[in-house]
């Protein structure tokens, strides 16, 4: 018997990954109609988590570099100082 070439090989171990796609690709290709209403409030929550998102990472990062920022200045103020 010969061998089996390295592409049969390729698709022997990844026949998972190739079940995986193909129902994938098939739920894309054929949706399902939703039937849903989003009513005008659910507009507004939308923007109003975004702005919120935006904030805390705003003020995360403000902390932070406020924290840095001290760090290094402790440094500086302590070799003006003599250290200790």
């Amino acid at each position: 018997m010969g061998t089996v070439p390295v592409f049969m090989r390729t698709i022997c171990m990844n026949k998972g990954k190739i079940w995986f796609a193909a129902i994938l690709l098939f739920c894309f290709m054929f949706p399902a109609d939703a039937r849903a209403y989003i009513d005008p409030g659910a507009g507004a929550a939308f923007i109003t988590a975004v702005l919120g998102l935006i904030g805390a990472a705003g003020f995360m990062f403000s902390k932070y570099y406020a924290k840095l920022k001290s760090l290094f200045s402790r440094k500086k103020d302590d070799r003006k100082n003599g250290g200790s």
